[in-house]
């Protein structure tokens, strides 16, 4: 039998047997992502099909614009900004969906992230003069402020804000399989928002998306 008919058969005992029998150094390895998938269900399989061919001919446009570096930056950032450009992740997605409150884009981000903002949330929400002395300094580093939806090691969300020159640069990161789905409907919302931004892993995440049925 192999590791993943195991892993299917009983997820629970198969998760018990590595963590009894298996150290951390050898706990690597390939997996299809069909059999992955497999696993998961037949739900998260077709990532094409859920997506939609709108989405996904927007997501070319903007992987060809992080491929060619045709990416613009922002003048000016401010804490309100960021946490603006969060909210419009955060909404596409429906995270917030069955909410009985009328949360601000600052809220969101504080129920969403990581929660290790390094005193982002304090920050004055329209100075870009706040934000560009808080950024320059040590305050927040060894914190996760750009973090906007937790998770582990790989299945995280993040939302990088760059300093390049007195300009800014976003740059979206989250291409875990579990969480593809997610990220491309943000890349996309941004994108139709006017936010200029980055993709991260823009081909490989394309290919995943594309290429979901066949893999």
């Amino acid at each position: 039998m192999s590791e993943t008919d195991k892993l299917k058969k009983n997820e629970a005992t198969y998760n018990q047997f590595i963590q009894q029998n298996l150290p951390w150094s050898k706990r690597f390895g390939k997996i299809k992502r069909r059999d992955y998938w497999d696993i998961l269900g037949d739900e998260t399989v077709r990532l094409d099909k859920n997506l939609g061919d709108e989405t996904i001919e927007k997501l070319k446009i903007v992987v060809e614009k992080t491929i060619s570096q045709n990416i613009y930056t922002l003048e000016k950032m401010t804490a309100g900004e960021f946490f603006r450009i969060c909210e419009i992740c955060y909404d596409v997605n429906s995270y917030f969906r069955n909410s009985q409150l009328q949360l601000t884009p600052k809220e969101k981000y504080l129920k969403m992230a990581d929660g290790r903002d390094g005193g982002l949330r304090e920050l004055e929400d329209d100075s870009p003069s706040a934000f560009q002395k808080w950024y320059r300094s040590s305050v927040w580093l060894g914190g996760h402020p750009w973090e906007i939806c937790r998770g582990g090691n790989s299945t995280h969300i993040s939302l990088y804000i760059s300093d390049m020159q007195g300009k800014w640069k976003v740059r979206l990161a989250g291409s875990s399989i579990v969480k593809v789905e997610e990220t491309v409907k943000m890349a996309v919302a941004l994108c139709d928002n006017g936010v200029p931004f980055e993709l991260s892993d823009a081909g490989n995440m394309l290919r995943m998306v594309i290429f979901s049925h066949l893999n």
